[in-house]
């Protein structure tokens, strides 16, 4: 700022044909300025120094500049080292360099411009340093921010110039610390697109069709495939097909756990039949047929056991399966890889439900048979954990994948447990209070992504490229479909609200059946509160006071 003034004060009182020198000057010695200790000294030496090199240049009329004052050792110090801005720095030479180097380069850039008349050169050769020096800070800031910004809690953009309507209002999530890339092929499939409609072409979900084409990414809700295994977070990534964000994690190799896994696939490779046929007398076992299957499973037992080292290793690498026959059905049984000391690439990494306030590269585990850290993304059974504890990802019955609190900023609270009874109470966020079994997995922190409500999308085209379809007022419909249709102009339905269906869609009228409303009743011990039920539980107190 000093040298910018200084040379916008030699540019009110001297000629125009060495202004613009003494201005690149001015912009330079405030550059110089800011990075070293003098800021004020420096500044104005530099304006100061160049503009008196400049009189061979001015006019005999002009008037002369004061000389340049003493050099102070302050003024010469070689500007390296690490600023609060972070513009210098010994280890990039772009950013590095003294007011001795500036002056040097400038008398010669002056002698150069004399002799051709012109002093582009002079602003082209402190440009460049200028722009490094800039381009680093801005580089080291987003970097800052980066650090300081939870990337599990993506902020909501700094609201736009609306150079578009669809741009006024609109306020959109911050993914700039989310990974936005491809996903892991092998976790992802194809999603079919229907339209809203069933297997018979008939509409049963309305306002559905159009939108992106998505791939669905396979999250793992169970938290089973890979038990007392240890994890790192390798990024966090946004799911389309989801409000909240998910974690793809990389499960670890257990060497330790050879010996273990080779007595578990002698048994595999024992019992595992030659054949894939169906029996020829299914039901009927014959004396000498059990005998002999007896004997051909000891047979491959001592096969095994002869096996090389080599073979052995080999045969920790591959993934075997064989198909059973029960009740003339045939079953399917896979070679278990959940205590596999070795995975392959595509098998050690699998995608799960982003907590907040996880980071990438740390460690998380799940455990059905014991507790774990009570660590956002750390999953363990709700026998294990503290009375407080805030969860996510809940099931309903013991390994089944959890069902409650999958949304984006969802959680709820453990209030109690009840050992004798094998059941553990949760309070929702709705308010509503329920039972969950003790056994039911649970991951321990809130789902990620807590500003996803707060969107505004700003324009009804983002919506269909979502897959959303325009929403269709009854009284505008024919009377064919829809009650409130017809009529001559406009109307007001001449009814009150009401489905296409004719349910009424006002008021607490429930739908739900009352058989499916009796098998979790037993568990609910208080429902969530209701819009209107205040009013319904007035109009019941005096319904009793008239009887």
């Amino acid at each position: 700022v000093a040298g910018m003034l200084g040379a916008l004060g030699w540019r009110a009182r001297t000629p125009a044909t060495w202004t613009r020198g003494v201005y690149h000057a001015g912009v330079n010695g405030a550059v110089c300025g800011v990075l070293s200790e003098g800021a004020l000294s420096g500044a104005m030496q530099v304006a100061m120094r160049c503009s008196h090199q400049r009189r061979g240049m001015c006019d005999d009329r002009s008037v002369t500049p004061p000389p340049p004052p003493a050099n102070k050792p302050s003024d010469t110090k070689e500007l390296t080292g690490t600023d609060g801005d972070g513009l210098a720095d010994a280890k990039n030479p772009e950013g590095a360099f003294s007011i001795d180097e500036l002056l040097a380069d400038d008398g010669k850039i002056e002698s150069s411009a004399a002799m051709s008349g012109s002093s582009k050169s002079l602003s082209n050769a402190f440009s460049e340093k200028m722009s490094a020096a800039l381009r680093r800070v801005a580089r080291e800031r987003r970097e800052q921010s980066a650090e300081l910004q939870d990337p599990t809690c993506p902020p909501l953009e700094k609201k736009k110039v609306p150079r578009t309507p669809g741009t006024r209002h609109q306020r959109l999530l911050d993914l700039s610390n989310v990974y936005t890339g491809d996903p892991m092929s092998h976790l992802t499939k194809r999603l079919p697109r229907t339209g809203g409609r069933n297997n018979t072409g008939r509409i049963t979900v309305w306002h559905r069709g159009g939108g992106y084409k998505r791939f669905w990414r396979e999250v793992d809700f169970k938290r089973k495939r890979f038990t007392d295994r240890p994890a790192t977070v390798e990024r966090i990534e946004r799911d389309p097909n989801r409000s909240s964000l998910i974690a793809l994690l990389r499960y670890d190799d257990m060497p330790h756990w050879k010996e273990k896994y080779l007595k578990y696939l002698r048994l595999f490779d024992a019992h595992m039949p030659q054949t894939n046929d169906a029996p020829v007398t299914p039901g009927l076992t014959v004396l000498a047929e059990v005998e002999a299957e007896k004997k051909a499973v000891e047979e491959r037992k001592l096969a095994f056991d002869r096996m090389t080292p080599e073979q052995k290793e080999a045969r920790i690498q591959e993934r075997k399966f064989f198909y059973t026959w029960k009740k003339g059905r045939r079953l399917l049984v896979r070679q278990l890889i959940r205590h596999a000391p070795f995975l392959s690439h595509e098998e050690r990494y699998l995608y799960i439900l982003c907590p907040q306030k996880i980071k990438v590269g740390q460690r998380i585990m799940s455990s059905r048979t014991g507790p774990v850290d009570i660590v956002p993304g750390n999953a363990m059974p709700l026998r294990y954990m503290p009375v407080g504890t805030v969860v996510h990802n809940i099931e309903f019955h013991p390994g089944a994948g959890g069902k409650i609190c999958r949304a984006a900023g969802t959680s709820a609270t453990l209030l109690e447990k009840k050992e004798d009874e094998k059941l553990a109470l949760l309070r929702m966020q709705s308010k509503e209070i329920r039972h969950v079994f003790l056994d039911c997995l649970a991951t321990v922190g809130v789902v990620s992504n807590p500003e996803h409500k707060n969107q505004v999308y700003g324009k009804a085209g983002w919506r269909r490229n979502m897959g959303w379809r325009p929403v269709v007022r009854g009284v505008a419909m024919n009377p064919v479909d829809h009650p409130h249709g017809g009529g001559e102009g406009t109307t007001k339905g001449g009814r009150p609200s009401c489905t296409p269906w004719g349910k009424p869609t006002k008021g607490c009228y429930r739908t739900r059946k009352k058989r499916k409303d009796q098998m979790t009743t037993c568990l609910i011990v208080q429902r969530r509160p209701v819009r209107g039920q205040a009013f319904l539980i007035k109009k019941r107190v005096k319904r009793r006071a008239k009887q």
